[in-house]
């Protein structure tokens, strides 16, 4: 049965994306119906909520929304109630979890904060897959994560960086914010302008084999 817990967490991590109110109706049904309703969780221990953090999982629930099999709010309710609700980056960083595990905390996390309209969000899960799908390091999903959450934004600061709008300086002040602890700060900062933009289209192509190499180069 879904708790009054849960119900906030799905409230919290929807909060910063206005619903319309075919989904705010929708989400109340869900809500309704599962309180009415036993634990449809097969990853439940007894009646104890477990932290579901297998990365097969959450794959599948990306897979299910890119093919249409589920809408954006099913997804971001399923990550909220069984991921977000019952951990938290701290928890999963203290764990000793595996880094295929952290993976699945930070993939969930990252489509629930997305500041994107519903294809931009598509395009994040579509670019997600396509990467789990190219790159078997785990290590390198995580370096190329923050770089399909930021496309977007990303291929603009380029675009201005190139046209000569924003400084090298100016640049390198921006990704610090957006790339505070992020391990592919450090190459984004003395990349040239040259591989930056080769960096925007190869994620845009969904080259993510490519992009795995670009990321190995020394930045020049």
């Amino acid at each position: 049965m879904l708790d009054g817990a849960k119900w906030v967490a799905r409230l919290i991590w929807t909060g910063d994306r206005q619903l319309a109110t075919g989904e705010l109706a929708a989400l109340s049904a869900s809500f309704l119906a599962e309180c009415s309703s036993p634990p449809l969780n097969s990853y439940a221990l007894g009646t104890q909520p477990t932290i579901v953090l297998e990365l097969s999982a959450v794959t599948e629930r990306f897979k299910a929304y890119v093919a249409g099999a589920s809408s954006r709010s099913q997804l971001e309710f399923w990550i909220a109630d069984q991921v977000l609700a019952v951990t938290s980056t701290d928890s999963v960083a203290h764990a000793a979890a595996s880094p295929e595990s952290v993976l699945a905390y930070r993939l969930g996390e990252a489509f629930c904060v997305l500041q994107a309209d519903d294809e931009e969000a598509a395009h994040f899960a579509s670019r997600i897959l396509g990467c789990l799908d190219q790159v078997t390091d785990v290590d390198g999903v995580h370096d190329i994560l923050p770089l399909i959450r930021q496309h977007e934004a990303f291929s603009v600061l380029i675009s201005k960086h190139a046209r000569g709008l924003i400084s090298r300086s100016g640049f390198r002040s921006i990704v610090k914010k957006r790339f505070p602890s992020d391990s592919v700060r450090p190459w984004l900062e003395a990349a040239s302008l040259e591989q930056l933009v080769r960096l925007t289209e190869l994620i845009e192509r969904e080259d993510f084999v490519s992009l795995r190499s670009l990321l190995a180069l020394p930045p020049a």
